[in-house]
């Protein structure tokens, strides 16, 4: 509901008709609702349409994680989840409408000025997956930065996260769940212990789930 004070001349605010009243920095102002346009909307825009519906359907399931990946970076007022879409949509779409597609090994999940993990690789057997990696001190790095890995089964459409192992640890095993031809990418970042740095995402590949021996 609308309020009107002081007359002609006094403070307009909300709706009245097909008008809107506001104030902002002590200025009152009125304008015109918008119309409802009856317009088709063009090729272009459901081409930018997409690319959000895209966009939310990849990364809205780890908008946590995302958020931390993101917090590094100076946003400018964007929130990690925003700056996330942004560079998902720069960096990880690939294809022309509608047939737009992800390009999982540029797909951000972290941006940051922490350094990456050293020698990063990932040894697959059975459903048993290893990562390892070099722990070199040096400045700037800690034994205790956290290594986030991030596993997308494309198959199930589902994430997996794991945070328990640290830099100076130098190897994680994973038990992989899913079923035999599952597709499954899977990435890593660092982030300090206080959450105020973070590294690059560091994409490690997609594997394939095997059929397991019968023991």
């Amino acid at each position: 509901m609308g309020n009107y004070s002081k007359g002609a001349n006094g403070t307009i605010s909300g709706k009245f008709g097909s008008v809107v009243g506001s104030s902002w920095r002590k200025v009152n102002y009125l304008r015109s609702l918008p119309k409802k346009s009856a317009k088709k909307a063009s090729e272009l825009q459901l081409a930018v349409q997409a690319k959000f519906t895209l966009s939310a359907a990849m990364l809205s399931p780890i908008k946590d994680i995302l958020s931390l990946g993101f917090g590094d970076k100076k946003l400018g007022g964007l929130t990690g989840y925003n700056a996330a879409v942004r560079a998902f949509i720069t960096t990880a779409i690939e294809g022309d409408y509608p047939d737009y597609t992800v390009s999982y090994p540029t797909m951000q999940l972290s941006k940051g000025t922490l350094a990456p993990l050293r020698q990063l690789h990932m040894l697959l057997e059975g459903n048993m997956l290893t990562i390892n990696w070099i722990f070199i001190e040096k400045r700037g790095i800690h034994v205790d930065d956290k290594v986030i890995v991030v596993i997308y089964n494309k198959t199930s459409n589902l994430y997996d996260v794991e945070e328990s192992a640290v830099r100076a640890g130098g190897t994680l095993s994973l038990e992989l769940d899913g079923d035999v031809g599952d597709e499954l990418h899977i990435w890593a970042f660092c982030v300090t212990r206080d959450e105020r740095k973070v590294s690059p995402t560091q994409y490690l590949g997609k594997i394939t789930l095997p059929e397991l021996e019968a023991i």
